[in-house]
């Protein structure tokens, strides 16, 4: 059971429900393997050919193909996760959160100016998508655009786990010639830390 409790006052929100849901989601797809998260597609495909306007089944079949691309380096993924979620992109009133994913789906296909543009208009409708500023840092990173890749992990700090935004943080720095400080301050977190989660150890290590 996970229990998410805003910090910044009582529980619930809609970003906060998101952020919860999103991270279990992800921690749980990490511990899988390309197989497993493909069996786990293949039944979330059934069900999204039942109901094939259920926008939240959508977004979670594009994810595990998303993951599954990252997994296997192999772009067909990528090209499934967008196929399922066209039927929204075609509309000019597509959700927020479906722009993220498409432009992690362009990032992934090296589309960086269309996924920098998707992601200004999701986070411009709705400016508590974690993962959108998480998605925008990396982008505007490879782009060579550290400052704007800094701002954008800033804005994602309040919204995902204290180990992302960190880590996002120090891969800015490091890579603007702040390695030193970059690796202090994740040195701090992981010391005070009783679980370092796997994204802080695997950028100490």
């Amino acid at each position: 059971v996970v229990l998410c409790v805003d910090v910044r006052g009582g529980y619930g929100g809609a970003a906060m429900a998101e952020h919860c849901t999103l991270a279990a989601e992800d921690k749980m797809l990490r511990r899988l393997t390309t197989a497993a998260v493909l069996e786990v597609a293949e039944a979330v495909q059934k069900r999204l050919a039942k109901t094939p306007r259920d926008v939240d089944t959508a977004e979670q079949l594009a994810r595990l193909y998303i993951k599954a691309a990252q997994s296997e380096g192999d772009p067909r993924y990528l090209g499934y996760a967008s196929a399922t979620l066209s039927p929204w992109l075609e509309s000019a009133d597509a959700p927020p959160t479906i722009k993220v994913l498409a432009a992690t789906i362009a990032q992934g296909e090296h589309r960086f100016t269309q996924a920098r543009h998707l992601l200004r208009q999701a986070l411009q409708e709705n400016p508590r998508l974690g993962q959108g500023w998480l998605t925008l840092a990396v982008v505007t990173q490879v782009q060579g655009h550290y400052q704007d890749s800094l701002e954008a992990c800033r804005n994602a700090a309040n919204l995902v786990p204290t180990g992302a935004a960190l880590t996002c943080q120090a891969s800015v720095l490091a890579l603007s010639g702040e390695l030193i400080p970059a690796y202090n301050k994740l040195q701090r977190y992981a010391s005070a830390a009783t679980d370092t989660p796997d994204d802080v150890a695997v950028w100490m290590h």
